[in-house]
């Protein structure tokens, strides 16, 4: 199973991640990415996804007073307002899907393709 301390590794930036959030990331990353469609690379490919979530998630240390986190999902000049993404907000949808949004995510999108079977017509 992929760990906290295993993402670390390739991402030391996130370890101010709560251990909350790492859990609720892994635990959803397990249930996406499995050994039959990973095989042998599913680790790493649940470590990246991981990394990947984790990174657009942001911390809260970062976020400041307000208590936001993730990425910005609207905004308003009148009056200045910004909402940010929560966790829950992020699994599933097409902004968790970015994979281009982070490293973490084109390296998860190349572990990806290099499982799909090339097919040489002659």
């Amino acid at each position: 199973m992929t760990t906290k301390a295993a993402i670390l590794i390739i991402a030391p930036e996130l370890s101010d991640r709560s251990d909350d959030v790492f859990d609720f990331i892994v635990n959803s990353v397990a249930l996406e990415v499995t050994n039959s469609n990973y095989g042998s690379r599913v680790e790493e490919a649940r470590t990246y996804l991981a990394a990947h979530l984790l990174t657009l998630v942001g911390s809260s240390e970062s976020a400041g007073a307000s208590g936001a986190s993730g990425p910005v999902t609207s905004e308003k000049m009148g009056s200045a307002a910004k909402d940010y993404a929560s966790i829950s907000d992020l699994i599933g949808t097409s902004a968790a899907t970015r994979y281009d949004l982070t490293s973490y995510g084109s390296r998860f999108i190349s572990i990806s393709r290099s499982l799909i079977p090339r097919f040489l017509v002659v």
